[in-house]
């Protein structure tokens, strides 16, 4: 593959790699349109909740799928233009994770946009491919591998020897889901309203915690009665109550995916054990859950949620040992041809 960055649009943050040189962009995806120009990254993300009048933000994918394509395509002209403002002197030639549950005519309307908004070509590749591959796992070696990527809209799972995806499995659902649990929760157990940055906040510090652990944590909001703010002392008890049954979910397609693996993978997976990605993997003990339900090892990723990044990196500095992994490659030229392959 001839390409030289790497893009992970996800369903709460996008990222950016360049070849040579790894990771140069960690926003979140969220997008909006205000006073006829677009709002971007961390800026959007601040006005999530706080939303004027006639203003929405958004975000451009969500369960594995695209669900704004003016957002999708903002993203990408954006990282265009900013692979530019890097120094990068050639034109831009993507590598695109795309969720493995993408449909194919999304995974050719993807390849369209991305050179519209800029780019020389483009090309995709699975994001749990490349979750694996970031997460250290040797996924070109005559062994099984089994990565869980547990995102902010899907869960993606796959079993790859010699860099390819021999079984996989997914859920439209992620982490989003466990927010708007924490949300509805405050809500009618303390009467406390809150925002959706407010609620990934508490999911995180108090979800994380060790079961058992005597915890509370302030978490600020607006009375349900008065309207006025109002700090509250939230116990971890109420956030596992609300956490452990949509973690359940993700422990079932563990055991799918082992039940698929065969005797000779399962060996495998015994000695090198189940990786666990994405900004999800670090919620509440979900690895300890996986483990004591397949009796495999469970470890969770350095820097989880970086996973699938890092893998674009990879495969971005190892083009030939990678090669086959790309998919739905398509250049401008070709776009532009009458009767071009599409």
């Amino acid at each position: 593959m001839n390409v030289n960055i790497g893009v992970d649009i996800g369903g709460r943050n996008a990222r950016m790699c360049l070849k040579g040189r790894g990771l140069v962009m960690d926003q979140p995806s969220a997008w909006a349109l205000r006073g006829g120009g677009e709002v971007l990254g961390d800026e959007a993300f601040a006005l999530l909740g706080r939303e004027p009048r006639g203003l929405q933000v958004v975000f451009p994918l969500a369960g594995g799928a695209v669900a704004h394509e003016e957002a999708l395509f903002g993203w990408l002209g954006h990282l265009v233009r900013r692979a530019a403002s890097v120094g990068l002197t050639h034109r831009p030639r993507l590598l695109i994770a795309r969720a493995p549950s993408m449909p194919p005519t999304q995974m050719k309307r993807l390849v369209a946009m991305a050179l519209d908004a800029g780019a020389l070509s483009c090309a995709l590749v699975r994001s749990d491919m490349c979750a694996a591959l970031g997460a250290g796992l040797g996924i070109a070696a005559p062994r099984g591998n089994l990565v869980i990527d547990v995102g902010a809209s899907f869960v993606a799972a796959a079993l790859i020897v010699l860099n390819t995806v021999v079984a996989s499995d997914s859920l439209p659902l992620g982490m989003a889901g466990v927010d708007e649990a924490i949300v509805r929760m405050l809500s009618s157990r303390y009467a406390l309203h809150v925002g959706p940055r407010t609620a990934e906040e508490v999911k995180m510090s108090l979800a994380s915690a060790a079961r058992g652990a005597e915890l509370v944590e302030q978490v600020a909001g607006l009375d349900g009665e008065s309207g006025f703010p109002r700090t509250v002392q939230v116990a971890i008890a109420d956030v596992v109550q609300v956490v452990e049954p949509l973690l359940e979910p993700i422990v079932q397609l563990a055991e799918r995916m082992m039940r698929l693996a065969g005797h000779e993978m399962m060996i495998d997976l015994m000695d090198g054990g189940i990786a666990l990605t994405g900004g999800g993997a670090q919620v509440y003990g979900l690895d300890r859950m996986i483990a004591e339900r397949t009796g495999v090892p469970c470890r969770v990723a350095d820097a989880p949620a970086l996973a699938t990044a890092r893998g674009l990196a990879v495969i971005l500095d190892h083009p030939d040992e990678y090669d086959r992994l790309g998919e739905a490659h398509q250049t401008i030229l070709e776009k532009r041809l009458p009767g071009a392959r599409r």
